[in-house]
């Protein structure tokens, strides 16, 4: 998905009070082509839905 289209979900999830984090990644593509550091964003994302889900 283009960045500004995970930049406007991200602003209309935080308008709705819905929990909510977009983290640019400098110098990816779609799904991160180009990014050499996968295992640290998969490691992010596990983190967040670990504190957003088990609440």
């Amino acid at each position: 998905m283009p960045f500004a289209r995970s930049e406007r979900l991200h602003q209309r999830l935080t308008e709705a009070s819905v929990s909510s984090t977009c983290l640019p990644v400098a110098g990816a593509d779609h799904c991160f082509t180009g990014y050499t550091d996968i295992p640290s964003l998969i490691r992010e994302s596990v983190a967040y839905l670990s504190r957003e889900l088990g609440r």
